[in-house]
């Protein structure tokens, strides 16, 4: 951590309230804000004296505020600060100015100067190294808990599933398993391990790894808990040999076993979040607050990947979502490329007593209130895409009918209490805000409350919640959506309907036709969308900015980079960087 970080915490922290370069505050702020006793912060306060940087006042009096005149401007101390660590290539720390609460045009003047860091560089030691910065925080990067996007791009290249899923193709891949057999029942599932897969720790994979693997899924409290609970037994045959015994036939097993989340650990080996250890093609070399960084893992089954490290700074921004490479100024020297992600949806807390939202007619009011269309044309956006489905490419334009919301509102005993609206991420706020008015004008009163890591509102407070899953448009993101227990579309509970929709969800899972398992699908969302149950609202459109001299760029399936195949086109010009 920077030797100044408290210093730029409370400059952040009063930015707001500075005149002429004078604040006010109160004792027991500083308390919080540093996380320390009294004494602590008068010691810090008389150092920061010492250095010149303020002139403190205490307040005369209990309770009486005291004052804080800094020396010079934020934005000239950052300045300052920000270059003197940039000569000596301290990104990490400038990292952790990043996320301590600057005001966002203060935060917007570092992160320019951040920009030069990132992208795809050769180091003076020949290193291809990634940098890249990730607008979201790693909670868990245990393959039970993980939810979030980067988390699982991050165990997907840490780890090895048995099988893999080709959607192009529809196919399932060889990987860990070369081959695999089937009973004529369909229970009984044999897998034939390759030989001389190693773990970072170097032991070779046997298929007591395998079954140790799934046995850590055997508690029906965990979110990925679905994915395995149809497997009755495992038995490992021989070292390279494995037998999954399955309470019912599922056509989809294979599919299962490709999830990110069940990705081989080895059994010898306590898991642990800051020395992950499987068999994928790069594995952890370091991981602080601040940064988290991959390296190569030679003695991968697979061909070595071109990329030599990847280093990742994970911040969390309210106002971006995804991750950023590099930026240039010269057009010529970058392009763009866009990806629609993912599904952005409001979902009713059906688990709040009383609420107006158990009303059917009251959500259809919602539904035609929320004209996505109407609303990116009053906000000046071009570039939407409507969401009917869960899938992107079954979406289509959408008609609301905003003459039908006041009949729909009176059949609802809508008595005008305040319903309460959390959003999750702040770049919807001016969605949001636009909602609120579209509500107001027909009498009903909303209250926006913003929900994040930093800002954290229970989910049991709202009426209405808007989120975003960042599943990609797959079979086993569908019911990932509806079964795990992280995700808000269970959290908020379907109450009276969950046995309705658990028995579309078997149909599905079960169902041996692929024609007539997409019919399935569409009976479940038609039955979501009949009731009102959730509002699918976009599918998200991400821009990647990325080097000229990045090749072979491939996105995943939910629209990061593909580190396997990414190189370095030696014949352009490379900015080298010193290894560290």
């Amino acid at each position: 951590m920077t030797k100044f970080t408290s210093y730029f915490q409370l400059r952040g922290y009063l930015y707001a309230r500075e005149q002429e370069l004078k604040a006010d505050f109160k004792f027991q702020e500083l308390e919080q804000l540093w996380d320390c006793t009294g004494k602590n912060v008068k010691l810090r306060l008389k150092r920061l004296q010492e250095q010149g940087r303020i002139v403190y006042i205490p307040g005369r009096g209990r309770g009486n505020a005291s004052s804080i005149t800094f020396s010079r401007p934020l934005s000239e101390e950052l300045e300052h600060e920000v270059n003197q660590l940039i000569q000596l290539e301290q990104l990490d720390e400038v990292m952790q100015l990043l996320q301590i609460g600057l005001p966002f045009p203060l935060y917007q003047q570092i992160f320019e100067k951040v920009q030069a860091f990132l992208g795809f560089q050769t180091a003076a030691n020949k290193k291809d190294v990634l940098r890249a910065v990730v607008y979201k925080e790693i909670y868990s990067i245990d393959p039970r808990y993980i939810s979030t996007s980067f988390e699982c791009f991050l165990v997907m290249h840490l780890g090895d599933p048995l099988v893999l899923y080709d959607s192009s193709t529809d196919t399932i891949k060889p990987h860990i398993a070369h081959a695999w057999k089937k009973d004529q029942e369909g229970k009984n599932w044999t897998l034939y391990l390759r030989k001389g897969v190693m773990f970072h720790h170097h032991r070779e994979l046997v298929s007591e790894d395998v079954q140790f693997t799934f046995e850590r899924f055997r508690d029906s409290s965990l979110p990925n808990y679905w994915i395995t609970e149809n497997i009755a037994s495992i038995t490992c045959i021989s070292p390279y040999i494995i037998t999954f015994r399955l309470h019912k036939p599922n056509p989809l097993f294979l599919r299962y076993l490709s999830w990110y989340a069940l990705v081989i650990l080895p059994r010898d080996v306590p898991f642990a979040e800051n020395k992950f250890i499987s068999t994928g093609p790069f594995r952890m070399k370091d991981r602080q607050e601040s940064k988290l960084a991959l390296e190569v893992f030679d003695r991968h089954f697979l061909p070595r990947p071109f990329l030599d490290e990847a280093h990742f700074y994970p911040i969390a921004n309210e106002r971006h979502f995804g991750m950023k490479y590099e930026i240039t100024e010269n057009d010529y020297d970058s392009y763009h490329t866009n990806v629609t992600v993912g599904v952005r949806f409001i979902v009713f807390n059906f688990h709040k007593r009383p609420s107006i939202v158990h009303n059917c007619f009251f959500r259809e009011a919602i539904y035609h209130l929320f004209d996505i269309e109407k609303m990116a044309l009053a906000l000046g956006r071009d570039a939407i895409t409507p969401a009917y489905s869960y899938f992107a490419k079954r979406s289509h334009p959408i008609r609301k009918d905003r003459d039908k919301v006041a009949e729909l509102i009176k059949k609802s005993g809508y008595q005008g209490e305040e319903i309460s609206f959390v959003y999750k991420i702040r770049t919807f706020e001016p969605d949001v805000a636009w909602f609120v008015q579209q509500a107001e004008e027909v009498g009903i009163r909303i209250r926006p409350m913003y929900s994040s890591a930093c800002h954290e509102v229970q989910d049991d407070q709202a009426d209405l919640i808007m989120g975003r899953d960042v599943g990609s448009d797959d079979l086993l993101s569908f019911l990932d959506w509806f079964y795990n227990q992280s995700l808000l579309s269970q959290r908020t509970g379907l109450v009276h309907h969950w046995k309705q929709v658990e028995i579309h969800l078997d149909h599905i899972k079960f169902e041996n036709d692929e024609e007539k398992r997409k019919v399935r699908m569409n009976e479940l969302e038609a039955y979501i969308r009949k009731n009102f149950l959730l509002l699918y609202v976009d599918h998200p459109i991400e821009q990647n900015g990325f080097n000229t001299m990045m090749k072979d760029i491939h996105l995943d399936r939910f629209g990061f980079l593909d580190m396997r195949k990414l190189w370095l086109d030696e014949k352009q010009d490379c900015q080298q960087v010193e290894d560290g």
